[in-house]
């Protein structure tokens, strides 16, 4: 392997049980299954290296294909249209950075599924916590990996490009659990929840934020059609209910509290500045979530 001030930059993990290797390029392990894996980075990589080359076995999910083109393209607009749009940044201020200022304890271990780009690793890095961000797109990991080493947090964030539904990590060796907009991208939520669940500690505290199927969804389809704030690939289910969630902590015997932020559409948020549109946010998720 070849290392950068002690971290590995590009290098090879082998499983000399399933006689499979797994390349790590840029800092980032690709622990896809073989049938998910860029071919053209997995045969650049063994012809470098000269390692041996398997064919694809089993089904290929076309729904698991399909992010992964999707962020093939979509990676380099990201940033743009999502972390620094804001509704988002706002959403963050109001939402997430509670979560974390009460969650987040120094040293602690946190993984993120879908963490994409960085936008909710990265700040629980700076909180103090050793992050793990788990993606599908390695495209979308290398941004965070870049913003990561920008902002000197390459110590404390790591990141792995793995089938969410099945993921490659250790039973109860996570304190804190973060899914932020991932949920309603995946094929299976259930598969996917359960798989996460597997991960955290007795204990351990979570953090999960998906769209809802609130009273007032229909006015954010209608303005995306008439203005189409990003695009995005995502699975059937896109929608969350109160009472869908609810059903998978029972099932998972987690202890969560549901709550409906955003009851306006995000494309008001690009009208004002981040002061006034944090308070917008606060005041409406208030006052709507206090109507029954």
């Amino acid at each position: 392997y070849q290392e950068s001030d002690g971290l590995v930059e590009e290098g090879v993990l082998s499983c000399p049980a399933c006689a499979d290797w797994y390349r790590i390029e840029q800092g980032i392990a690709d622990l896809l299954p073989l049938s998910l894996r860029r071919q053209d980075r997995q045969q650049a990589f063994a012809a470098r290296h000269g390692l041996p080359l398997r064919d694809a076995q089993g089904e290929k999910s076309s729904q698991k294909a399909d992010q992964v083109e999707f962020f093939i393209h979509s990676s380099t607009t990201y940033e743009d249209e999502i972390t620094k749009s804001p509704y988002f940044m706002a959403l963050d201020a109001i939402v997430f950075a509670p979560w974390v200022r009460g969650s987040v304890v120094a040293g602690g271990r946190i993984l993120e599924i879908g963490c994409g780009s960085g936008r909710q690793s990265l700040p629980m890095a700076q909180a103090g916590a050793d992050v793990l961000g788990v993606d599908i797109s390695e495209e979308m990991l290398r941004v965070a990996r870049a913003k990561a080493t920008r902002e000197g947090q390459l110590r404390t964030s790591n990141f792995i490009v793995a089938d969410a539904e099945n993921l490659p990590l250790p039973p109860e060796s996570f304190d804190g659990l973060v899914m932020v907009g991932a949920l309603h991208h995946m094929e299976s939520p259930e598969r996917v929840f359960g798989s996460a669940a597997k991960a955290l500690r007795q204990g351990g505290r979570f953090f999960i934020y998906d769209p809802h199927d609130s009273p007032l969804r229909f006015l954010f389809d209608w303005l995306m059609k008439v203005c189409t704030l990003y695009e995005e690939e995502a699975g059937d289910d896109f929608l969350f209910r109160e009472e869908q969630m609810r059903g998978y902590f029972a099932k998972l015997g987690l202890t969560g509290k549901v709550q409906i932020s955003t009851y306006l559409p995000p494309h008001l948020f690009y009208l004002f500045g981040q002061g006034f549109n944090r308070a917008l946010l606060r005041a409406t998720d208030a006052l709507c979530g206090a109507i029954p």
